[in-house]
C-alpha cells in the first residue's frame, strides 16, 4: 500500500529527546497537498513545534499550520520563545496553530 500521508513531527519520531519520554507534536498531511516545510527564525531547540506552509490551489494565498506540544512543567523562557514562533508564523494572510498548550492558567 503507497504511504498516503507526509509526517512532519518533532520530539516524537527524531529521537531528539534525550531525557523525557512521551509527548512530541507531529502534522500528518495528505500527500496529494503541496506544502513545505517551513524553519522560522525563532526556533528554539526546546519548542517542539513543526510549522508548514500549504499551497493554495486557487493562487489566492497560503495556509501557515503549526502544531505545538507543551510540557506541563515547560519554563518561561521556552514559553517565550514559542510565542516569538508564533509572531512571525502568524504573519502569513491564513494562520492556524494546533496544539496541546498545557498552560496552567487556560482551562
Amino acid at each position: 500500500m503507497p504511504r498516503m500521508w507526509l509526517l512532519i513531527a518533532t520530539g516524537c519520531s527524531e529521537g531528539t529527546r534525550q531525557v523525557k519520554r512521551g509527548g512530541g507534536a507531529a502534522l500528518y498531511i495528505k500527500k496529494s497537498i503541496q506544502c513545505e516545510e517551513l524553519s522560522l527564525k525563532n526556533t528554539h531547540k526546546q519548542v517542539e513545534s513543526p510549522w508548514v506552509k500549504i499551497r493554495d490551489r486557487g493562487n489566492k494565498g497560503n495556509l501557515v499550520m503549526g502544531a505545538y506540544y507543551r510540557p506541563s512543567d515547560q519554563e518561561e523562557p521556552t514559553d517565550q520563545a514559542f510565542f516569538f514562533q508564533l509572531q512571525e508564523a502568524s504573519c502569513s494572510q491564513s494562520f492556524i496553530p494546533l496544539g496541546d498548550f498545557n498552560h496552567p492558567d487556560i482551562s
